[in-house]
């Protein structure tokens, strides 16, 4: 995600504020620990207030 907001910068001319790529790799990063570490069910809101406790619940 930073690294294709840093592309998109140089080479395309866009402009991505640093709240949407935060918003991107917290979305990336939960689905990636839904589906890889096998959390247990862990909602969005969750994740992005307190991710440690979702990856604490682990299954």
């Amino acid at each position: 995600m930073i690294w294709r907001g840093r592309n998109a910068r140089i080479f395309k001319n866009q402009f991505k504020h640093i709240a949407e790529l935060v918003d991107e790799v917290k979305a990336l990063s939960w689905c990636w620990a839904l589906n890889r570490l096998r959390i247990s069910s862990c909602l969005y809101y969750e994740w992005c207030w307190k991710p440690r406790e979702c990856l604490l619940r682990r299954r």
